[in-house]
């Protein structure tokens, strides 16, 4: 197995913020600076030893925020309208949309599907399911293709939302570490609403991400077919 320096960061970073959320979580109501004081002097002897086990638990901590926002995708679905290809090739987004191209693309992509009911659907039938099989059918068609810049391009936008879905996660989990300090230290509620509107900024950042990739499947499936 080969771990890229993606795979490595898209898990530390939001392993990191969750296990620093539950130190102050944990240590808020009885917080002694002589006592941080005391540990800093005893730790700093093994310091790079404290600093490789941080990683490594950030790293395990990381994966688990990974496979819960795999597991949290379709209620992210519900809270965005639906799925991202369904809302792309509805034209139900259309800050980011594909424009016109939409209907162009999904009549192409009922006739790549071997699904007789699928085809003679209109797109106004089309359920959440059928908008599955169809980004299904372009995203195989995108990497079949064999173009590099297609694949390449696909890779960094799925690596992008990734990422944003795990920061979301992270997110999450610290607005419920300020829920619980709220209620059970001097924290006021001014910082849970500060940690409300972090948390829906991360979470329509995870949208745009999510779209963006999608479109790309799109885009790149249907072209690399057309240009051919």
């Amino acid at each position: 197995m080969q771990l890229k320096l993606f795979d490595i960061l898209s898990s530390v970073i939001p392993g990191a913020f969750v296990l620093i959320c539950l130190f102050f979580t944990s240590f808020a109501n009885n917080f002694d600076p002589i006592w941080i004081e005391g540990k800093i002097a005893v730790y700093k002897d093994i310091a790079s030893i404290l600093v490789v086990c941080f990683v490594v638990t950030s790293y395990i901590t990381g994966y688990v925020i990974h496979a819960l926002g795999s597991w949290i995708e379709p209620l992210l679905w519900r809270t965005w309208g639906g799925r991202p290809e369904q809302l792309l090739l509805t034209n139900n987004t259309n800050r980011l949309g594909i424009g016109s191209k939409n209907i162009a693309i999904v009549e192409w992509l009922k006739k790549e599907s071997s699904d007789e009911r699928l085809i003679s659907m209109k797109i106004s039938e089309l359920r959440t399911d059928d908008f599955r099989k169809l980004f299904q059918i372009a995203k195989n068609m995108a990497f079949v293709s064999g173009k590099s810049a297609y694949q390449s391009r696909i890779e960094d936008f799925n690596n992008s939302y990734v990422f944003s879905r795990n920061i979301l996660v992270a997110f999450l989990f610290m607005l419920l570490c300020g829920v619980i300090l709220c209620f059970n230290s001097n924290l006021g509620f001014g910082w849970l609403a500060i940690m409300v509107l972090l948390v829906l900024i991360v979470w329509w950042r995870a949208r745009d991400r999510s779209i963006y990739y999608t479109r790309e499947i799109l885009v790149a499936g249907y072209y690399s077919h057309h240009n051919n």
